[in-house]
Parts: C-alpha cells; sequence; structure tokens
C-alpha cells in the first residue's frame, strides 16, 4: 500500500517499484494498491500488479481520496484474493491502520518507514499553514497508529529507527532497520555519459539530485563555487519551489555560467547523468536514507553528505561527511575530495545495497512472521 507507484517516476516511487520487482525475483506474487487515477491506469508484469482506484486523484487530499479508496479495494479483495503479507509505507495506509486497530486483522502486517511526520514537523517550521496544522498532524496520527498495529516495523537507516522509538515508541524488538537499495544494473560506472553534450568536457562536476526545497541547502552549494577554481561546475537535477530563488542566486553571485539546471529527470535516464559527474554532495538537513546517495556509490560517485541521517557502519565508510555547512568549508571538502582522487568500492555497494539483497533481508522478516 502506497500513494507513488510509477508511472510517475517520483517521490518513493522508484523504490517501491525496484523493491516489488526484486520481490517478484525472489518468488513472491506482488499487489500494489497504488494512486494516480485517472492519468495513469492498472497495468501488471508478470507477477506485479498495480491497482489504481477512482476517487485517488493526484493527492487532492490524499487523506479524502486514495487513504480511504484502499481500504475499500482491500476489503472487497480479500473475500476474492488471499493475501499472505500486507506492507505499507509510512502513513499512506490511513485508514487501513485504524481498521486493523478496530476490527483486529489477522494478516500480518509489515510498515515500512523512510522518514517520520513527527520528526519533520519537529525540523522544519517554515511549512505551508494546510500542511503544519492538517496534513502533517493526520500524517503523525496515521503513523502512531501504524507502529501500534504492525506486526514489524521496518525503518532504512538507525536515524529513522530512532525517530520512531522517540516518537510512536513502539515494542523495540519489532523494529528493524533494513537500508534502500539501488539497481546496481541501472546505476553504474559502465557507460555513457552527457560531458560533451552539456559541455563540461574540461570541467569538474560537481553533482545535486533532488527536489529543491529549502532543507536540501542547495543555495550553499551554489554559494560554495564562489571559493572554489572556475573549472568547477555544478550539475542540478531536479524541480521544486525553491528554483527560481537559486536561480536568482546564481546571477547575484555571477556563477549563472558555472551552473546547469536540468529539471526534472526520468529515473530511467538519471544515470547517464551520474556518469557525467566527478563529485555527488547533498547538504540536507533530514533524510530517511536518501536513494540518490546509493545511486551515486554504484556509479562510482565519491559522496560528500552532511549529518542528514545515520546510515550502517558499512555506507558510512563511503561517504565523506561534512559538519560545517558554509560556503567556504564546503568549497574546501569538495577540493579535497577532489585532490584525493577517491575510488569507490562499486562491488561492496552492489553486494550490499542491491535490491535482490535488500528483498532477501526483508523477507527474512516476513518469513518470521508467518511462523
Amino acid at each position: 500500500m502506497i500513494y507513488d507507484f510509477p508511472p510517475p517516476w517520483i517521490g518513493l516511487s522508484p523504490g517501491a517499484y525496484e523493491l516489488s520487482r526484486a520481490q517478484v525475483e525472489l518468488g513472491n506474487k506482488v499487489t500494489v494498491f497504488a494512486g494516480e487515477w485517472p492519468r495513469q491506469r492498472a497495468y501488471q508484469e508478470a507477477d506485479l500488479r498495480v491497482k489504481r482506484f477512482p476517487f485517488c486523484l493526484p493527492y487532492l487530499n490524499l487523506y479524502f481520496t486514495y487513504g480511504p479508496s484502499i481500504l475499500i479495494k482491500y476489503l472487497s479483495d480479500i473475500h476474492i484474493n488471499r493475501f499472505d503479507m500486507l506492507h505499507g509505507h509510512t502513513f499512506h495506509p490511513i485508514y487501513y491502520h485504524f481498521y486493523r486497530n478496530w476490527f483486529r486483522d489477522s494478516t500480518p502486517y509489515t510498515l515500512h518507514m523512510n522518514i517520520t511526520s513527527a520528526e519533520r514537523i519537529h525540523r522544519h517550521k517554515n511549512v505551508p499553514f494546510i500542511t503544519k496544522i492538517f496534513d502533517w498532524p493526520l500524517a503523525i496520527k496515521a503513523e502512531q497508529k501504524g507502529c501500534e498495529v504492525a506486526d514489524a516495523i521496518i525503518c532504512v537507516s538507525e536515524s529513522v529507527r530512532g525517530e520512531v522509538l522517540k516518537w510512536y515508541k513502539p515494542n523495540p524488538e519489532k523494529v528493524f532497520v533494513v537500508p534502500n537499495g539501488v539497481n546496481t544494473r541501472l546505476f553504474s560506472p559502465f557507460g555513457s555519459n552527457l560531458k560533451k553534450e552539456l559541455q563540461l568536457e574540461d570541467s569538474k562536476v560537481i553533482l545535486f539530485v533532488g527536489r529543491l526545497y529549502q532543507n536540501k541547502n542547495v543555495n550553499l552549494l551554489i554559494e560554495s563555487l564562489t571559493y572554489l577554481p572556475r573549472n568547477f561546475k555544478l550539475l542540478v537535477i531536479g524541480e521544486g519551489h525553491n528554483k527560481e530563488e537559486l536561480i536568482k542566486l546564481s546571477y547575484n553571485l555571477k556563477v549563472q555560467k558555472r551552473i546547469i539546471f536540468k529539471g526534472f529527470i526520468p529515473y530511467l535516464k538519471l544515470s547517464n547523468y551520474y556518469r557525467t559527474a566527478d563529485i555527488f554532495v547533498l547538504l540536507s538537513t533530514l533524510e530517511g536514507f536518501p536513494k540518490v546517495i546509493l545511486e551515486a556509490l554504484a556509479s562510482g560517485l565519491p559522496v560528500i553528505a552532511s549529518n542528514c541521517f545515520q546510515g550502517d557502519s558499512y555506507l558510512s565508510r563511503h561517504i565523506i561527511q561534512i559538519k560545517d555547512l558554509y560556503p567556504k568549508k564546503i568549497a574546501e571538502k569538495i577540493q579535497e575530495v577532489d585532490q584525493k582522487n577517491i575510488k569507490v568500492n562499486v562491488e561492496g555497494i552492489s553486494n550490499n545495497y542491491d535490491w535482490l539483497v535488500i528483498a532477501n533481508r526483508i523477507q527474512e522478516i516476513y518469513q518470521a512472521l508467518l511462523k
């Protein structure tokens, strides 16, 4: 149960799709209750079936459209199909969480927490009024009830596990950490790049991939260019309500010719952009487990990241962390990484974070619940 499922390839949808495909590869039959109707249709790929429902209008409003629709569909489907396991994502199955609480559904239920709404509202005060007083409080209630009724809770990182325990206080014994994965057949150092097309052949390319929101701190990355040699260029992939502000900042700092804003790039076309870059930088204030970090590492890119999440010990060894988020310090760290010519252990990333490896770890949790 997840609203975001491709198409379109946005939000949580790429990860949910890759996990579902890997689960099918393990021999499972997967049914996805997804949103985006009527713009996107239901479809089936082998043993992956994607269902979309009337009234799941695109985010108008999730709680009044998609939320009740999946509960109604589930209650109608259980008389036809036998589900061995239910798997929900964050607050999306809000009405199912309350239904399960009231009627004690016996089907094992796993809740996947990519981040907590409680921590988001705690960290980010400057959000739209309706989000602050309506959307996020409802999301918090849904996640809290989900953590209460779920048989297992999967957190994508140690930091998310900490948030879940802090805000929702479930039994710690049912809380597991399983990271996000990466499609290592799609993201790898081998293949074409876009340096010639983007006129970046003689440049050191810094890459950012993500939504252009305030918490991503892309403005600091732009400002860091003023402390870097002119051959350092910034490639920005993504859209968001801060985009115009960031473009204006680049002109004010007179670095606009050193920045390429490419906008939204579909997930399946991202790999060429990773191979175009020399360094990947993510300076967010809060993340659950950013899949872009794994995509960069799988592509052979050294990664500089803020202390925006706590990954496992293996991943931590592959990330160059920066604590001082000041433009000059960021520039110094970028130059330091460039001069060291760091080589990423791509094979190690594949062995630990390929989606099939991640699906196997989740399968073990399923098997324990089914016993």
